[in-house]
């Protein structure tokens, strides 16, 4: 491969010539296309694309927040078209949903544009969304009839968008599971958010012996759960 390919050759203006004896100097100039100068200064590599808005929802972040692989983009689409609608948006009233950081230097899943950071979902975090569900669920727990709290776990089920969210995230599947990656997401489905330890897909785990062996994994696992009370994690 020619090393000096993409560059521009000029020699020194005929004035400032020297004789043939002495060495000619060449200007180089390095051709920069305005796609790989966008790219740099993003730092997102062109294969990532935006996660797009759908009939019934908008993402109303930064495009660049939103870049991952297509692979990954067209999974969460297909979720939140299908949420929004279910849940009654339409193009007039759509849904709206923020990204936190699509593209994250220094993590393993978001440098490569397979992670994806979902902060915020109708206008609400879903640390806002999270407290809303447990205040829901004590008070029904303090209710007098097992029907009475029934119901009431129901209503709240039906009435959290971030709940749903997360659920549909779940029922969609086909998410990441990396065997080789970073040890804290090692072996599991990553989707992680507010609901994980207690619906999954990692549930948490039962506390052991101090030399427990899975002691360091439920550590970890400690740690993914506190890491995600604020937004959901999904990667593909």
């Amino acid at each position: 491969m020619n090393p000096l390919a993409g560059y521009l050759f000029s020699a020194p203006a005929a004035s400032a010539r020297r004789p043939a004896t002495r060495i000619q100097m060449l200007v180089l100039t390095r051709i920069i296309r305005p796609t790989d100068a966008t790219a740099a200064r993003n730092h997102q590599p062109s294969r990532f694309r935006p996660i797009r808005e759908g009939m019934s929802y908008r993402i109303v972040t930064q495009a660049s927040r939103a870049a991952v692989t297509p692979e990954l983009a067209d999974a969460v689409e297909t979720v939140f078209e299908r949420f929004a609608q279910k849940a009654g948006f339409t193009r007039a009233q759509p849904l709206q949903v923020a990204i936190a950081r699509g593209y994250q230097a220094d993590s393993p899943g978001h440098r490569e544009g397979r992670a994806v950071d979902i902060a915020a979902v109708a206008g609400l975090s879903f640390r806002a969304w999270k407290r809303q569900w447990d205040d829901a669920l004590a008070a029904a727990r303090r209710l007098g009839s097992v029907e009475e709290r029934t119901a009431a776990v129901t209503s709240e089920r039906i009435r959290n968008l971030g709940y749903r969210l997360y659920k549909a995230l779940q029922a969609h599947g086909g998410w990441r599971v990396d065997e080789h990656g970073w040890r804290p997401y090692r072996g599991v489905v990553q989707l992680f958010g507010p609901w994980t330890a207690v619906d999954g897909p990692w549930k948490a785990m039962r506390h052991g012996k101090s030399d427990d062996p899975e002691q360091q994994r439920r550590a970890d696992q400690t740690w993914v759960f506190a890491a995600h009370q604020d937004h959901i994690h999904v990667a593909r």
